[in-house]
């Protein structure tokens, strides 16, 4: 029997995290012969998420936070307590999706399929799909471009498991081999960019990752760099004080200074500096924005 260890975080979104936890265990018992524990890291929240937890959840197994742990720094956290015990997978799970009845099923089902093809452990992320509609909006992704400058294009196909550089972190099925050899996420990230970043790291020590075909669920589109973006755009942006546009910026949600430069250096290229450089520089030049 597979044991998998979920993993999950949240901050005072009580209505949202117990969805989450009842689509999830909804799946599991459509899912024969899986043994799941859930670590769910609650970074401070005051609206009762973790008693009602408790009630409704008692096996869940709640971690406190210290109230400035963010996406990356809460899942870290739950991440590395998981790891304590061996599960047989891992699984990553934003605390705002809402699972498919046979999603556990699937994600299992796809890395059967691969680990009959190719003989090798992969990781495997969960497509998931707008809450109004059918548009997949997170899933896998892909370096493209040349070595000296590269971006990552969205992977996602209906018709088969799609291999990927890298991932959303908000429904991925880490085996525990692969964990134990590409350990926790990197501490530098506090909220955005730290699944991505573990993604490549897996490919960099030369394990697979596929996108599976099947939508295992849905969520909310909250992708930090589109909404800033989108921010940047407005045309109230150029009129608001250099240092509002720069807190914006460098906002732990979008593009704060440490963990861009490591990230763009990491990943983007040998000209990464251009990229790590363009937000600021949209920032403090507003008007070479394009807008829409």
């Amino acid at each position: 029997m597979p044991t998998i260890a979920a993993i999950t975080t949240c901050f005072n979104r009580k209505k949202k995290t117990i969805s989450a936890l009842t689509s999830l265990y909804t799946s599991l018992l459509n899912t024969q012969d899986v043994n799941l524990s859930v670590y769910l890291v609650d970074d401070g929240s005051t609206d009762g998420t973790s008693e009602e937890v408790s009630k409704q959840f008692p096996t869940v197994k709640i971690i406190k936070g210290s109230g400035n742990l963010y996406w990356s720094g809460g899942m870290r956290l739950g991440f590395t307590e998981a790891m304590k015990t061996v599960h047989d997978f891992y699984l990553w799970l934003n605390d705002d999706v809402i699972l498919n009845s046979y999603a556990i099923e699937n994600l299992l089902k796809c890395y059967l399929r691969n680990l009959s093809i190719s003989g090798v452990e992969s990781v495997v992320v969960g497509a998931l799909s707008n809450l109004d509609n059918d548009q997949v909006i997170y899933g896998g992704h892909r370096l493209v471009g040349s070595k000296f400058l590269r971006k990552n294009q969205f992977v996602y196909s209906p018709d088969e498991d799609l291999e990927c550089d890298s991932f959303h972190g908000n429904c991925v099925l880490i085996p525990n081999n692969i964990a134990s050899k590409v350990g926790g996420i990197d501490p530098v990230f506090i909220h955005a960019m730290g699944d991505s970043d573990y993604g490549y790291r897996c490919s960099l020590q030369g394990f697979k990752i596929f996108c599976c075909k099947e939508i295992v669920g849905r969520c909310d589109n909250d992708q930090g760099n589109y909404k800033l973006y989108s921010t940047l755009a407005q045309g109230n942006w150029k009129f608001l004080p250099l240092f509002l546009r720069l807190k914006v910026v460098t906002n732990p949600k979008n593009f704060p200074f440490k963990p861009w430069f490591i990230y763009s250096y990491r990943h983007l290229g040998w000209l990464w500096l251009l990229r790590f450089l363009r937000p600021y520089l949209l920032a403090i030049f507003p008007q070479l924005i394009r807008t829409q």
